[in-house]
């Protein structure tokens, strides 16, 4: 899926290098998948913290499957609109990542404590109606990555009502390198997806399958029939 290798990537670039607790706002496939592959790149983390609507069926599902994947990490499973709950995750979090279509901040900005480094994915908003945090936290950021600024200013909610300046990662590799340039504070990424990611992932796919010799039926100059 295409936000998936660009949550990660993003994290590596600007977030903090040994982070320990991770908390991830809706219980569907994208949450999943993003937390999973945090999880397994960083053995720092230890505590994982899924935030939900309700504890219906498909949380506590995303829930198991996590814990049958990672038995060295302690997960739980919180309501939002228990704010005292969802409140101590929020605050005690490295990585946050939301992948809910609401057109609300899913939590305030003064939940993100600011002398810590946090690193914020959003993945969830896809129409200038909707948002998964609030303006404050968006012009808190040291670091604002996106994956297109052509498409973030007409389908990110967040950034646009925020209006604020925005760097793609595709440039921050370029110009900064792979090194982090935070210690501290708050650094977003945000993602509406496009498509090269999908052709990008797609063509490393099939190199690999070519490679293992198990790439199915090939059919020459395709592109000419």
């Amino acid at each position: 899926m295409w936000c998936i290798t660009g949550s990660l990537l993003s994290t590596q670039l600007v977030g903090p290098p040994s982070p320990s607790r991770i908390v991830g706002f809706g219980a569907g496939t994208q949450i999943y998948h993003n937390l999973a592959i945090h999880l397994a790149f960083y053995p720092s983390i230890k505590d994982c913290t899924i935030v939900n609507r309700s504890a219906n069926s498909r949380a506590q599902e995303t829930i198991e499957k996590l814990v049958s994947r990672f038995p060295e990490v302690a997960f739980r499973l919180q309501v939002l609109g228990n704010n005292g709950d969802v409140e101590s995750e929020v605050s005690k979090a490295d990585i946050i990542i939301c992948a809910t279509s609401s057109e609300k901040a899913l939590f305030p900005t003064s939940w993100v404590l600011e002398h810590k480094h946090v690193h914020v994915i959003l993945i969830g908003s896809y129409k200038p109606t909707m948002r998964e945090v609030d303006d404050t936290l968006i012009r808190r950021a040291s670091i604002l990555l996106v994956d297109s600024q052509e498409a973030c200013e007409e389908e990110a909610g967040e950034l646009i009502h925020a209006g604020v300046e925005m760097k793609e990662i595709g440039q921050w590799i370029i110009q900064e390198g792979n090194q982090a340039k935070a210690e501290s504070g708050v650094t977003i990424f945000k993602s509406v997806g496009i498509g090269l990611q999908d052709v990008a992932i797609a063509s490393l796919v099939f190199k690999r399958a070519d490679e293992l010799g198990d790439a199915g039926t090939q059919i020459n100059n395709y592109d000419s029939m």
